[in-house]
């Protein structure tokens, strides 16, 4: 065989090797994305949080098509493209606030935190809450060493209600700048992680506050009992006309069926929906930081109508495998209640522990 016969034989394997891996990576990938917009399953639940990033392979595939000549490759990449993005983009793009109102008083600054229960608490994840100067922090997988870490935060946060567990990711905490009124531990199922129920009494009057953690959707019970715990809390805030924040790990993306329906159910809004594409888990694993590309958000800060949501960001890693989100709210409502309601805050200490 003379070299140019083998030269056009290695160049024909060649483009049969980048003709079947394109395919077949197009191919893989649109079944693991449409696993995830399935009604119903485990593998429907699994692969859906990963939504985004199918749609980013799947622009890879049409720009890579396209550079190799694989016209057909391409088209197929670019129908699934634009099919994805019709539901991704809207989910990660910087949007408009809803409620694009003049507040009548100073921003509301909430923060929500998975600390993860095997994380130890750090001086600097403790002086960068201190920094960030939250209204309202929400701790989820609380552990006892957090608590007593946040002592040591009492002249910014005089209130708390905590529910502290060092032996499982039951754990969680709400603290304050203003009195908390009203705490209630609730637990949906047996199996189920509590949640807490408060009102923060604002200068301004009530505002009710969710602090959740829903069971991760590792199988079919647990996926069915987090989506009944968003649905029991969707019918919660939509009963009653006050300001609400529900902070925590909802274990659910923006696309995600249960997330959306959630925001139906309610007429609340994403406070990330000011920033777009945020993305908090995994932030690491075993020290090395992961790629934001390669995380998903499933933290999030929910507000009623009442809020106008004015920035969100996330914060820096401190250890856990979430990172920190905070959101700067706008009250422009109180709702079907007086302005500043004065009422007992829970207990007389800083710390209430049913």
């Amino acid at each position: 065989m003379t070299s140019t016969a083998q030269a056009s034989a290695t160049q024909r394997a060649a483009n049969g090797f980048i003709t079947v891996g394109l395919n077949a990576l197009l191919v893989g990938v649109a079944v693991f994305y449409c696993l995830g917009r399935a009604d119903g399953g485990q593998m429907s639940t699994l692969s859906a949080p990963w939504a985004l990033q199918c749609w980013l392979a799947f622009v890879a595939i049409l720009v890579m098509g396209m550079l190799f000549g694989r016209w057909r490759t391409s088209l197929a990449a670019s129908l699934l493209t634009l099919w994805s993005g019709l539901v991704v983009v809207p989910s990660v793009l910087p949007q408009p606030t809803v409620h694009a109102r003049d507040t009548f008083s100073s921003p509301v600054r909430a923060m929500s935190i998975n600390v993860n229960l095997r994380n130890a608490p750090s001086p600097y994840a403790l002086q960068w809450i201190r920094n960030e100067r939250p209204d309202v922090l929400a701790l989820i997988e609380m552990s006892t060493p957090w608590r007593e870490a946040m002592a040591g935060l009492a002249d910014d946060f005089p209130y708390a209600y905590t529910l502290p567990d060092s032996a499982t990711a039951r754990g969680i905490g709400l603290y304050s700048r203003y009195p908390i009124v009203d705490a209630l531990k609730e637990t949906t199922c047996l199996e189920c992680q509590p949640l807490i129920e408060a009102s923060i009494e604002h200068p301004l009057g009530l505002v009710r506050v969710f602090a959740i953690h829903p069971l991760s959707p590792m199988n079919d019970e647990r996926t069915q009992w987090r989506d009944a715990e968003l649905r029991l809390i969707a019918e919660r805030c939509a009963a009653v006309n006050v300001p609400t924040m529900v902070l925590g790990d909802f274990n659910e993306t923006p696309y995600g069926s249960a997330f959306q329906d959630f925001l139906k159910q309610t007429g609340y809004t994403a406070a990330r929906s000011v920033e777009g594409f945020s993305p908090t888990w995994p932030a690491q694993h075993d020290g090395i930081l992961i790629p934001s590309v390669f995380r998903i958000p499933i933290d999030h800060i929910v507000v009623s109508p009442h809020f106008n949501a004015l920035a969100f960001e996330v914060g820096p890693p401190i250890g856990s495998d979430h990172l920190p989100i905070v959101a700067q709210l706008g009250l422009v409502s109180m709702g079907d209640q007086p302005r500043a309601t004065t009422r007992a805050a829970v207990g007389t200490s800083r710390s209430h522990n049913p």
